[in-house]
């Protein structure tokens, strides 16, 4: 079976497959906030991580699954 989406290719991107199948992209759990981590107010590298996370979300985001469609000539070889 498998995934399907009332969206083209075009309409979408990686980021959206990612979190449609994952959910929010999180590299640690504490990003969620106090309730996941007893020192997400003292900690030291909470600000670093949310700015990676921030760049992959944005990174992902401009992906286009245009990018992964087999090129014709892929195609001739099956």
């Amino acid at each position: 079976m498998g995934i399907v989406s009332k969206k083209t290719l075009e309409e979408l991107n990686l980021g959206a497959v990612i979190q449609a199948v994952e959910g929010p992209i999180a590299l640690v759990d504490c990003q969620e906030g106090p309730i996941r981590c007893a020192q997400f107010d003292t900690c030291i590298i909470k600000e670093p991580v949310h700015q990676i996370r921030t760049q992959l979300n944005q990174f992902i985001n401009n992906i286009s699954l245009t990018q992964f469609r087999a090129t014709p000539a892929l195609e001739n070889t099956k």
